[in-house]
């Protein structure tokens, strides 16, 4: 299935310049509040429950690649890959549990200072803990975003800030344990380099 969709989002680019007029690439990070539930149960919750005390970071990474804008419109076609990951910490004890996505997105300027965006796509995850127990594998899952950023830059280059939402779904296993769903979400602020070529107004 991943493979799939690399070759859909491969083919998405080598096709969109016919129709495009310009390249759009941004790449950035992000810091807030994460959570993950697993079956259900918000992990960071449960360890709280066992009697510790663990502090706790959300972050997130990404990069997207495409076109834009089209036509007269605004607005720009994309293709996305981002990371989002949780981690909880006390001491020298850790979990930290990373989900990824990788698909197509589109971006929305409905003034030249606010862009507005959303992707979707195929998850995977890559969880670890100071317990040696990293070797999860996604059986299958999903994953989207939604965000709003001010674009500060009056030419090609840009600086983007902004409020994101994450979220990621993946059935998991575990050799020698029963398939698991762990959901992560994160809402976090972030900054950004863009490169984009802009509408004519």
């Amino acid at each position: 299935m991943k493979k799939i969709i690399i070759s859909a989002v491969l083919m998405i680019f080598c096709s969109l310049p016919v129709f495009a007029q310009g390249l759009y690439f941004d790449i950035g990070l992000g810091f807030g509040k994460g959570k993950t539930k697993i079956d259900g149960v918000d992990y960071y919750k449960f360890v709280k429950n066992l009697g510790f005390s663990p502090s706790q970071l959300g972050m997130e990474f990404g990069l997207k690649a495409g076109y834009g804008p089209i036509g007269d419109m605004p607005l720009y076609i994309v293709g996305e890959y981002n990371s989002i990951s949780h981690l909880i910490y006390e001491g020298s004890n850790f979990a930290q549990f990373n989900s990824y996505i990788l698909g197509p997105g589109v971006i929305y300027y409905p003034t030249s200072l606010i862009q507005l965006g959303t992707s979707i796509g195929f998850s995977w995850i890559s969880n670890s803990s100071d317990y040696g127990t990293s070797s999860e594998k996604s059986k299958s899952g999903y994953a989207y975003n939604l965000y709003g950023a001010i674009d500060l830059g009056g030419t090609n280059h840009g600086c983007l800030i902004g409020l994101k939402y994450s979220y990621a779904k993946n059935n998991v296993e575990l050799t020698g344990y029963p398939q698991w769903t762990q959901k992560q979400s994160l809402i976090s602020v972030f900054v950004k380099y863009a490169y984009r070529s802009r509408a004519e107004e």
